[in-house]
C-alpha cells in the first residue's frame, strides 16, 4: 500500500496573548505597565496550513501449506510535514515595540508574520516466524502445536521548528518529542482434543521490551466443541 496526500486549510487569524503591555499602549485599558491581554491578530491575516502526508505499508513472506509454516517481514513508514503561514512572531512584535514601528503598517505587519514547521515520522519493522506441527495423539485426535517468534522495532519523531518549541510563536503550540522501542517475543499454543467433544487450549507468550522490561502471559481454556461454549477459562 502506498498513500500520498496533500491538503490545504485556511483558519482565522492567530489568537494569542500580549504580555507586558506598556501603560501608554492604546490597547491597554488599565493604564499600568505589565498588563496582559488576549487578542485576535487580524492584521496578520488568516492562517494557512499546507500538509503533506506519505505512508507506505509492505508485507512480504513465505508460507508452507503442507508443512504449516510461515515467515514474513512487515514494514510501515509514515511521514508528515505541516507548514503554517501567518502566525504571530513575538520576536517581531518586540522588535516593533522597541523601534516604535506602527503595528498596523506594512513593515510592522511583515515583522510579526511567522511561518511554522512540524515534521512527524514513524517507522515499524516486524519480523515473524511460526511453525505448526502435530506431536502426538489423544482420544479426540492429533494434538496440534504452534510455536513462533516475533521481533519488531518502532521509532517516532515529532519535531517542531525552534521558535514554536521555544514558545515564541503566537497562535501555535507544540514541543518536539521522539523515541524508539524494540520487542522480542516467543509464543506457544497447543490444542489438545481430550475427547471428540472436549478440547483443552494452552497458550503462552513472552515479551521482552527494550524500554521497561519483560512480560509473560499464559492462558488455559476448556471448550465443549458441540455447543461451542467455554466451560472454563483461566488466564495468568
Amino acid at each position: 500500500m502506498f498513500v500520498q496526500n496533500s491538503s490545504f486549510g485556511r483558519y482565522a487569524p492567530p489568537a494569542a496573548p500580549w504580555t507586558n503591555m506598556s501603560a501608554d499602549n492604546e490597547h491597554n485599558p488599565y493604564g499600568e505597565d505589565g498588563a496582559y491581554g488576549l487578542f485576535r491578530w487580524v492584521g496578520i491575516g488568516t492562517r494557512d496550513g499546507n500538509v503533506d502526508d506519505y505512508n507506505i505499508d509492505l508485507t512480504t513472506g513465505l508460507r508452507g501449506f503442507l508443512d504449516w509454516w510461515e515467515v514474513y517481514y512487515h514494514r510501515n513508514k509514515a511521514d508528515n510535514k505541516s507548514v503554517g503561514q501567518y502566525y504571530l512572531s513575538y520576536s517581531g512584535l518586540a522588535y516593533n515595540q522597541a523601534n516604535d514601528i506602527d503595528l498596523g503598517s506594512d513593515e510592522g505587519v511583515a515583522n510579526m508574520k511567522a511561518t511554522t514547521l512540524q515534521e512527524s515520522s514513524s517507522t515499524f519493522d516486524q519480523y515473524f516466524a511460526g511453525l505448526g506441527f502435530d506431536l502426538f495423539e489423544l482420544p479426540g485426535g492429533q494434538v496440534a502445536h504452534y510455536v513462533g517468534m516475533e521481533y519488531f522495532e518502532q521509532t517516532y519523531a515529532d519535531i517542531y521548528d525552534g521558535q514554536s518549541a521555544a514558545g515564541l510563536i503566537g497562535g501555535s503550540a507544540g514541543n518536539s518529542s521522539e523515541g524508539m522501542r524494540d520487542v522480542t517475543a516467543f509464543f506457544f499454543e497447543s490444542v489438545l482434543p481430550v475427547t471428540e467433544t472436549v478440547e483443552v487450549n494452552l497458550k503462552a507468550r513472552y515479551d521482552d521490551y527494550s524500554d521497561f522490561g519483560d512480560n509473560i502471559v499464559t492462558s488455559l481454556s476448556v471448550v465443549h466443541t458441540l455447543s461451542l461454549s467455554v466451560l472454563q477459562v483461566l488466564t495468568f
